[in-house]
């Protein structure tokens, strides 16, 4: 690591430290970290993260919780540039639980304040965040700063925290499967799923290296599938029905080149929309015509917009039912993780006793909800 850059990166651990943290003075190292980044060796880089990661392991949020993410988003920007990034990735896995309760014990004094309107008022206010669809304005913000520094510091940086995290978990995937395994950490992303925390929620219920049940009643088959790397419902829906319609499951896969995208063997997407081909169910639909779409309860469908930890679990698997599109249905490409890679394979096609067996038990699982 280049002398320069490591006095900037001294500089900056300097400049976060304590409750008077000097925001010019943090910039100002930032710029300069920037800066010599660009001449740095991936050697270099690595080794200035781990040095911004050791001042992050020292964070605690009663002493300096307002300027630490200033020095853990500078971090996630250096692994996005090449960096290795085992140590920060372990580190934002030890001390981001603290975080997320104490900006979610914040959030919860400024809600229950009788100025914080119950939704977006039609009127023009000065909106500082909003937490739970609710607004929090700058005046109700700066009401409780004395009585909660740290979390009013940790609520409004929560952007500051999160994205490192995804930058570092996304690139270790050892650092991401022990985090999506944290039930407290998941617990609290889905307490803030509706904040400046909300993408830690598709990040930690990603499916990796997760086996799936797929039935498609119109055919009569079924299938054990392989979902690795995704976190939304819509690329879901997209390369399954790259996996399945090869196979004889009826509907239309996406133009190939989509799918290289998805898959990310391609950096930039080679059209603007996703078309879909089905409507996806969860187990309990099972006992319902998949034909006639209207038939099915509208909580038993996958919507697009969610995420694939939400599909609810048979025996312990997620299962998908797949019918025919009843809608026209598209949505615009992206995707949420651009360093994962994707996939969705067919493991093994159940038998025609297997699928009458599984379908059957979809069946009676559904009845019983």
């Amino acid at each position: 690591m280049a002398n320069s850059l490591e006095t900037a990166i001294a500089e900056l651990a300097e400049a976060t430290r304590g409750d008077d943290w000097d925001a010019a003075r943090t910039q100002v190292a930032i710029d300069a970290i920037s800066q010599n980044a660009r001449q740095t060796h991936l050697a270099g880089l690595t080794a200035a993260v781990e040095a911004l990661a050791a001042r992050v392991q020292q964070f605690r949020a009663d002493l300096d919780a307002d300027g630490t993410g200033h020095v853990a988003i500078t971090g996630g920007t250096l692994i996005e540039k090449g960096a290795a990034p085992a140590a920060l990735a372990a580190v934002l896995l030890d001390k981001l639980p603290s975080v997320l309760i104490a900006a979610r014990r914040y959030a919860d004094l400024c809600l229950a304040d009788p100025r914080t309107p119950a939704e977006m008022p039609e009127e023009e206010i000065e909106v500082l965040l909003q937490v739970d669809e609710r607004p929090i304005t700058r005046e109700v913000f700066r009401s409780y700063l004395t009585q909660d520094r740290p979390g009013a510091a940790c609520l409004y940086q929560l952007e500051q925290w999160v994205l490192p995290c995804a930058a570092a978990w996304t690139r270790d995937r050892e650092a991401l499967q022990k985090a999506a395994a944290n039930r407290t950490l998941v617990d609290l992303a889905q307490q803030l799923s509706q904040s400046n925390a909300y993408w830690l929620r598709p990040l930690l219920g990603m499916q990796i290296d997760a086996t799936w049940l797929v039935l498609c009643p119109v055919e009569s088959r079924g299938f054990e599938v392989r979902v690795d790397g995704i976190a939304a419902n819509f690329d879901l829906h997209a390369l399954l029905a790259a996996a399945l319609v090869p196979m004889g499951i009826s509907g239309k896969s996406c133009d190939p080149k989509i799918i290289d995208y998805l898959e990310g063997r391609t950096a930039e997407p080679p059209a603007n929309q996703v078309k879909g081909t089905w409507n996806l169910y969860d187990y309990r639909a099972a006992a319902h015509n998949l034909v006639r779409g209207s038939d099915v309860p509208i909580e038993f469908w996958v919507w697009g917009e969610g995420i694939p930890a939400d599909v609810p679990r048979l025996d312990g698997t997620p299962t998908l039912l797949v019918g025919p599109s009843s809608i026209a249905r598209g949505w615009n490409i992206g995707r949420p993780f651009s360093a994962v890679q994707s996939r969705v394979t067919v493991e093994r096609e159940l038998t025609s006793s297997e699928y009458g067996v599984k379908l059957a038990r979809a069946q009676a699982a559904g009845k019983e909800q």
